[in-house]
């Protein structure tokens, strides 16, 4: 809802800035808006269709109080990349009538398939009904969400009491023969042993027991609770089972009625009182080794830190009538690929190189303060001449300084200003910190003496756009398990290929549309 609301709200304003200003930079605005929307709408639509999913519970019954795993196994046929998508469990007790909903998220590259394993604790014994809820996955700019329209699934657990464990070790112990005294027993107490008959399948013979007995005795498929419910069978009474029997016979006589959603699961240790199910733990694993690609990674982020640094200056130079030394430009773009290395960096140097940088400038503005007063005195003076030509006010104009003190301002605040456009655009990428960081930039566009170049306005909407796109992606980490094991690493090594690629196809995009 809050999504809604900014959307129409940023529709809104520009339209309110067509219509007052009738201006062209707020005409294209608007009209890029329409058209981004449009085409984030279908995006949206396509990615939905491309997304399967299946569903794997247990095999064998789930013994109570003790850990099972659900998989859900999903596949993107697309070859772009799904930044973030969530899939939603519904477990539903079908004998209490209770309802619980496990939500887990996931990315997915191209062509790529994960599976999502949540671990799961029954405390208490009964009848559980696993099944997918819904898919729903977001653009690559996180603006629309789509529901996938994934096959209905459902699957069925049945928790035993704790008791069938300890009679199942029991009868597993071997006998004076060094043999299993009850091979039933040591396949999962799921099978039931008779004579061989026209039609069993040379699969089902058991060859070690047909040896002993000197007959053919084969295995047949027996479910724990229709063991559990066959009168006489070795899996009746009361001491291993309790009232696992006649609960079950009260469910199928007098099924409970289902009740409305009562818990949602979504928290490591969070359980549902009432019907003893605890959340244990959930990851995401990686069924095919995605190929790294560092020096996309690379470009990506020195490509996004480049508009956006050479944007801020051609705002200056623009709008303010600032002229920017020429070998101010080279300088600024190594400072961006410095920035995107120093960020590739472990991450002990990361925080002594941090030291010793800061260090450092603090030495060399020292030094060059009455150089880097100057020029920023100059800077200042040009801002303000503008803004008396715009708004018609008298503010105080300094005269006097250099090109080289204005270009030596310019690069020492340039470092910096670099260095906090990449930790939001690049480290974290987080687009709320970007906005508020490049909100001054709105106000200074907004108070420029002359209108802004255009490739100024194109650079800055590039970068924020590609920081927009790098931030959708999946940033939590604690689904992809302990940072020592390869699961992580290859979850990794996933999230900067879709996190890269989506930004440089946004930025792309962006000035494509733009440059028209």
């Amino acid at each position: 809802m809050a999504g809604k609301l900014g959307r129409a709200l940023v529709l809104l304003v520009l339209l309110a800035a067509v219509l007052i200003t009738q201006a062209p930079l707020a005409v294209f605005l608007l009209a890029f808006a329409l058209v981004l929307l449009v085409l984030l709408r279908l995006d949206a639509a396509y990615l939905r269709r491309q997304v399967t999913a299946e569903l794997l519970v247990p095999d064998k019954p789930v013994i109570q109080g003790e850990d099972f795993t659900l998989t859900v196994r999903l596949r993107n046929r697309s070859r772009l990349p799904i930044p973030a998508l969530v899939v939603l469990l519904n477990a539903a007790d079908e004998w209490g009538g209770g309802q619980i909903t496990l939500r887990c998220a996931a990315m997915l590259g191209g062509k790529e398939s994960a599976e999502q394993r949540i671990t799961l604790n029954a405390g208490k014994s009964g009848v559980w009904s696993i099944a997918v809820r819904g898919i729903t996955l977001r653009d690559h700019l996180g603006v629309f969400t789509a529901a996938c329209p994934a096959a209905a699934q459902s699957r069925s657990i049945c928790v035993l009491p704790a008791a069938a464990a300890g009679k199942a070790k029991a009868e597993t112990a071997p006998d004076e023969d060094g043999d299993e005294a009850d091979t039933r027993a040591a396949l999962g107490g799921s099978y039931e042993l008779r004579e061989y008959r026209d039609g069993d399948t040379i699969k089902q013979v058991h060859w070690k027991l047909s040896a002993k007995l000197d007959r053919l005795m084969v295995r047949e498929p027996l479910t724990a609770l229709r063991a559990a419910l066959t009168p006489g069978g070795d899996l009746d009474g009361a001491e291993e089972w309790g009232d696992f029997p006649q609960q079950a016979a009260k469910h199928r006589k007098n099924p409970p009625k289902r009740k409305k959603e009562r818990t949602a699961l979504s928290r490591r240790g969070a359980a549902d009182p009432g019907s003893g199910l605890k959340f244990v733990d959930r990851v995401l694993v990686s069924t095919q080794r995605p190929a790294a690609h560092p020096a996309l990674w690379l470009a990506a982020d020195a490509a996004l830190l480049l508009a956006l640094t050479f944007g801020l200056l051609l705002v200056l130079s623009t709008g303010f009538g600032i002229a920017v030394p020429l070998w101010v430009w080279p300088a600024a773009a190594a400072f961006c690929a410095g920035w995107a290395l120093f960020l590739r960096a472990p991450q002990a140097l990361r925080r002594w190189g941090l030291l010793a940088g800061v260090i450092v400038y603090l030495v060399v503005l020292f030094i060059c303060q009455r150089n880097f007063l100057a020029g920023a005195q100059q800077c200042a003076g040009n801002i303000a001449q503008s803004l008396n030509a715009r708004l018609g006010s008298t503010l105080p104009v300094a005269q006097g300084g250099s090109a080289a003190q204005l270009g030596l301002f310019l690069l020492l605040a340039a470092l910096p200003v670099t260095g906090a456009l990449a930790a939001a655009a690049l480290r974290r990428a987080d687009a709320l910190l970007l906005d508020l960081m490049l909100l001054p930039v709105v106000v200074l566009l907004a108070l420029a003496g002359a209108a802004p170049a255009v490739p100024a306005c194109l650079l800055l909407l590039a970068g924020w756009m590609g920081a927009w796109a790098a931030s959708c992606s999946v940033q939590r980490r604690a689904l992809w398990g302990r940072r020592d094991t390869e699961n992580y690493r290859q979850n990794l090594c996933r999230h900067y290929n879709i996190q890269k690629s989506a930004a440089l196809a946004v930025g792309g995009l962006c000035l494509a549309l733009a440059l028209p």
